[in-house]
Formats: structure tokens, sequence, C-alpha cells
């Protein structure tokens, strides 16, 4: 029960007819540098405390709350963490931005994101400002893309292949470059932000339901002159 091992039961498992590895948090956690660090599933998920488990039980060094912390929680705000730069492509026109951003996976003990492909959903969002108003937004997903066998992303039950896979593991990060055309290079500010959603929008068009709004797990913002 101390072990997470325990977690592994569940945290990891295939499409049971054509065997397509669709989730292993379990692995993604061993093969990290966690586990040399003594740093269990529990430790994040469940936190430590001593007590009693039964009213007239002994008083227990390690007992764990049963709260499950996770991507439905504010614990997501100590998963990742985001660096932003940007700079005129030619400053004596200014009118192309180069824009850098390196993401994190500075607080997660696997994978982010982990879990069902498909089901969740989490991204780079960066917009451009000027004194006026939004230049540009540019969106970068983050995850595993499961297929069909129409090569299109797919929902877990449908998968047959695995498509891109943009996560990060624990303790890498990842950089984005990207470039925008700005005609008023006043007040120029940049703002990239991670964020996610419990419900993504493929799921929630299969569902018929609305996508779940976006939660802030990182940001960052830099001017440019």
């Amino acid at each position: 029960l101390l072990s997470s091992e325990l977690c592994g039961t569940c945290h990891r498992f295939s499409h049971p007819a054509n065997g397509l590895p669709i989730q292993d948090t379990y692995a993604e956690w061993k093969q990290g540098p966690y586990p040399a660090e003594g740093k269990r599933c529990q430790d994040c998920h469940m936190p430590p405390y001593s007590g009693k488990a039964a009213d007239n039980g002994p008083v227990r060094p390690e007992l764990h709350a049963h709260v499950f912390k996770g991507g439905h929680t504010n614990m997501i705000e100590k998963a990742a963490t985001v660096g932003v730069r940007a700079q005129w492509k030619d400053s004596s026109r200014r009118d192309r931005l180069s824009v850098n951003v390196v993401v994190t996976n500075s607080g997660a003990g696997h994978f982010i994101p982990t879990g069902i492909p498909g089901i969740r959903e989490m991204w780079l969002e960066v917009t451009v400002f000027n004194v006026n108003q939004i230049v540009a937004v540019e969106r970068r997903p983050f995850g595993r893309v499961l297929l069909d066998k129409s090569g299109q992303a797919a929902l877990p039950w449908d998968a047959v292949s695995l498509g891109k896979d943009t996560r990060i593991a624990p303790k890498q990060s990842r950089e984005e470059n990207m470039e925008f055309n700005v005609s008023n290079h006043s007040g120029i500010r940049v703002e990239a932000k991670m964020l996610e959603r419990l419900v993504s929008e493929l799921a929630a068009r299969f569902a018929g339901v609305s996508p779940s709004p976006p939660l802030l797990m990182a940001q960052a913002a830099t001017s440019v002159p």
C-alpha cells in the first residue's frame, strides 16, 4: 500500500481489443528521476500524515489522505513553468516579432499531460498585445495523439495507432518558436500561458456537451521596446 506499484495496477493499460498502449503513467514515473529520489505517487497525490486509520486503532507514523489531488485541483499550478523571450527580427523595421517559449515539467512526477489521451487537453497559448488591442494569438498542443483507421485524431476506443507525441517528461523542457506580423509596434507585450481542460474539445463533441473551461497552469510575459 505504501509503494507506487499499487498505483501502477490501474494507471497503465492498453486497448482491450488491439493492444495499443493507451496510458502508462506508472512507467512515466518509474523511468523518470523521482524513484531515485525516493518520491512515490502517494507523496504528491495522497499527502502523508500520522494518525489513526480507525477510531480504536493504533497511531501510525504514515497514513495517506485519500484526496487524490491531480489535474482537477490547484496541483496543476505546480506542474510546469514557462519562460518567454521576444525580439524584433529586424530592429529597424519592427514589423516581424520572433517569440521563444520554453515550457518545463518542473513539478510533475510523470509526463505532462498524462492520463488518457483525447479526454483531457493541454496547450500553450501565446498572445501578442500592442497598446490598443490583441495583435495575434497562437496555440500549440501538448499531448499524445491517438489515430483511428482513417488517420484522424481519435478517442481511445476508436484508436488503432499512435500519432504525434508532444508531452514533456519529468524535469525536461520543450521549446516553441513562432513569429508574428505586427503593424503597430507601440507598447508590444507578449504573454505565454500553459492551459489545460478536463473535457477536451474532441471529447465534448463526442458527448454532445461543451468543453470544460480552461485552467491556468503557468504563465509568463515580456515587453518588447
